[in-house]
This record gives C-alpha cells, structure tokens and sequence, in this order.
C-alpha cells in the first residue's frame, strides 16, 4: 500500500514537472516570435530560452535521480529467505522422556550435561537436511498428509553407543514401520531441500554417502538410515566410554505417536519444536 501511494506522488510530480516545461517551451516561442521585430529584443529572448532550457534539463535530471532511488521499491521480486536445516523427527511417548531423564541423571552425576539437560528436545531423526525457509508450508502439508495416514507403531531402544561422529545415543532397533516412515518423508521431501548446498568434509571420503548426499541434502537415508536419539553431542570420548562401561542400560519399549518438524543448530539440536502433527489412532 505504501508503495503504492509512492508511486501515485510520483507521477503527479512528474507530471507537474513535464506540464511546467511544455509551458516554458510555449512561453519561449512566443518570446521568440516577438523578438524578430528588433535585435535587441531577439538577443534577449534567445538569453532566455537558453535559460528555460536548462532550467528543463534540470527538471528532468531530478526526476531521472528521484526515479533510481525509487526503483529498488517497485521490486517485483518476493523476499529471498535463508536456507537453514529442518530436522522432520518421530515424536515418541513419555516412556522415551522418562528414559531419557534418568540416563541425563546418571550422566549428570559423572559430571556430564546432557542434551536433555540443557532443555533440547528428544529427537529421533527420520529425515535432516537443509531448506529455504519459504518452503516450510510445503513440508507441513506434506508431514500432516503422511501423519494422518500413519497409525502408531512401537519402538525398541537396545542400547547405548558412542558414534564416529562423537555423540552419545541411544539406538533403536530399525523396524519396518521406522524404515518406511523415514524412506516416505525422504522421498515426498527431497524435491524442495536446497540444492548445490556444501557436502561436509567428513562425507568426502565415503563415495557412497558423498552421492546420497548430492542427491538427498542427507547421507543418512534409506540404506544409511539409522534409528537413535542423542543424548550427547562433542563428547569426550574417553569419559563417553568409561560411563557407557558401567551405566546399567535396561532395554525398553516406547510408541511412536507422530512427527515433529523443527530448526535446528548446526549441531542437528534444536530446543523448540515447529510443528508437530500426531498419527491416527
């Protein structure tokens, strides 16, 4: 609306500037008629069409001026946002949250701050790869179209494991209902991740991972995909392995209730979540 009542005064202002030197130009022809009856009086008026002139050359120069700064807010392009990372997650029942809590104390007690600790949230990855923000509606439709065909399913979490990638997590067993949630979110989201984004270092050196991740944002799908919840990020891993030693890990069930959508760091964390959506019953 702003831009338009710009664009309206501008007009008007050019209008009145181009009217104003018609009418200077008329005004100088008449002078000129004027002047053939002397010599004198031709010499004065020819002063004065140069003058009046110049004065039109200069109202012109100031609209062309007005209309370069002008320019840049009749931009038709939309906004441009940032490409940042989206992790779409399973949401799990509190059975996971209480699990997750008492392992955070025992890691605590050891001098260890989990990631539950520091308030992030519980996240068992299905598909983390990098967008523009401008297509976050899409993958909202998207995560609510799938969610609502999904019924709940089960989840084993078996162990504790300190990765190549210097985390603590808890790992799942891969079922059929994990591997098939993850494999339809990779493929309805794939077309709308950010292309000819940066492969990270480490992936580099593993071909196979290095392709998946051209193709997909991500080198963790389908056959790579694994199910597990961090619970610590950048760990030491000598401490990690000492408590992994001698914490006494129970294996326990949880279900599976929905997705969750949220941004995270570069860390793949994040403390809040989007949007979530749960599954039919």
């Amino acid at each position: 609306m702003i831009k338009k009542i710009f664009f309206l005064i501008f007009i008007i202002f050019c209008f009145n500037i181009f009217s104003n030197t018609d009418y200077s130009t008329s005004d100088s022809n008449s002078d000129v008629s004027v002047s053939e009856q002397s010599t004198s009086d031709y010499d004065s008026t020819n002063i004065s069409s140069d003058y009046k002139t110049s004065d039109s050359s200069d109202s012109i120069g100031v609209v062309i001026l007005i209309l370069i700064f002008l320019i840049p807010l009749f931009d038709s392009k939309p906004n441009v946002k940032p490409n940042v990372d989206y992790n779409v997650f399973v949401i799990l029942d509190n059975n996971t949250t209480t699990n997750v809590e008492n392992i955070s104390k025992k890691l605590k007690e050891n001098g260890i701050e989990s990631l539950y600790e520091k308030k992030y949230i519980i996240q068992l990855t299905l598909y983390l790869t990098k967008y523009n923000m401008n297509n976050l509606h899409k993958i909202k439709e998207i995560i609510e179209k799938i969610a609502n065909q999904t019924k709940s399913f089960n989840v084993e979490f078996y162990r504790l494991r300190k990765t190549d990638r210097k985390l603590l997590v808890l790992d799942a067993k891969n079922n059929e209902n994990t591997q098939q949630l993850a494999d339809e979110i990779t493929v309805n989201l794939t077309k709308y991740h950010a292309k000819n984004i940066n492969v990270p270092n480490w992936i580099k050196y593993i071909p196979e991972r290095e392709k998946l991740f051209k193709l997909y944002g991500s080198s963790d799908v389908f056959t790579n995909f694994e199910p597990y919840i961090p619970l610590l990020s950048q760990v030491n891993l000598s401490q990690i392995q000492s408590f992994i030693s001698k914490y006494n890990f129970n294996p326990f069930k949880s279900k599976a209730i929905g997705i969750g959508i949220a941004q995270v760091d570069d860390l793949g964390q994040a403390k809040n979540i989007i949007y979530s959506v749960k599954f039919k019953k």
